[in-house]
């Protein structure tokens, strides 16, 4: 059984229906990377045995260092632990960086599988993968402590300078624009939101989660267990959040 920090649904009302296009998700690029160094930040317990362990299909594109820290209180078997990647470029080209979560000292199938597909063009390091599309929310952590959730939706569609974003925010509904530079991501001038009231578990979920847009935030696509998924992690205020992709069409600019 996978030991991982717990996440709790919770039911959102009040939540308005968007105007939708057949727009299908596709391959984006994410724009010229200023940066020669990814950061990729994952969640499991060490204490119970289990890792991730990594594997890259060419080692001299780029280097992998780990770094694993116990977030739990006075060694308590289960509490979870954060495993930090620092992926830096070395040499031009493009390589596949795969995680496995498991018990090194176990035959069994790794629990979970996440493939970062890296390329480093003159220097600089990218990941790639789909960014346009209609996403759902897995996860939000706050501070590396996983926060209940709300199934709210979050829509990525490009457009001509950046990309337009509209989502559920718990009870209302946003968008507004974000410009990317490879992985990162900056909004353009704030985000609109509906006034509507709704549940207190909904709203404070909602008060945390908008705050994830805010000012500069990684936008990291992989690939987990056969599905599309992209984090999306503040880097600044502590907030990330874990979505998976899902065939619905794209938002409709108002």
């Amino acid at each position: 059984m996978k030991k991982t920090p717990a996440l709790f649904s919770l039911i959102c009302a009040g939540i308005a229906a968007f105007a939708v296009s057949s727009c299908a998700s596709t391959k984006n690029s994410l724009g010229e990377s200023n940066s020669k160094e990814l950061k990729i930040v994952l969640g499991g317990n060490a204490t119970t045995g289990y890792s991730w362990e990594n594997t890259l299909t060419n080692e001299e594109i780029v280097s992998v260092k780990e770094k694993t820290t116990y977030l739990g209180k006075d060694g308590i078997t289960g509490a979870p632990s954060k495993f930090e990647y620092s992926v830096k470029a070395l040499k031009d080209g493009t390589t596949d960086l795969t995680f496995v979560y498991k018990r090194p000292f176990e035959a069994d199938e790794a629990l979970d599988t996440i493939v970062y597909k890296i390329e480093v063009k003159n220097g600089k390091i990218l990941a790639l993968g789909t960014i346009e599309g209609n996403w759902r929310i897995n996860s939000f952590y706050k501070n590396d402590e996983a926060q209940a959730i709300c199934d709210v939706a979050l829509n990525l569609k490009k457009e001509k300078d950046g990309f337009f974003v509209a989502g559920e925010a718990g009870v209302n509904i946003f968008n507004g624009n974000i410009k990317l530079s490879g992985n990162i991501g900056k909004d353009e001038g704030g985000f609109a939101l509906t006034k509507m009231m709704g549940p207190a578990d909904a709203m404070s979920f909602e008060d945390n989660y908008i705050q994830l847009f805010n000012g500069e935030f990684y936008v990291i696509p992989a690939v987990k267990n056969g599905t599309e998924i992209l984090t999306i992690a503040n880097l600044k205020n502590g907030l990330s959040a874990e979505y998976r992709l899902v065939n619905e069409p794209l938002v409709e600019r108002q």
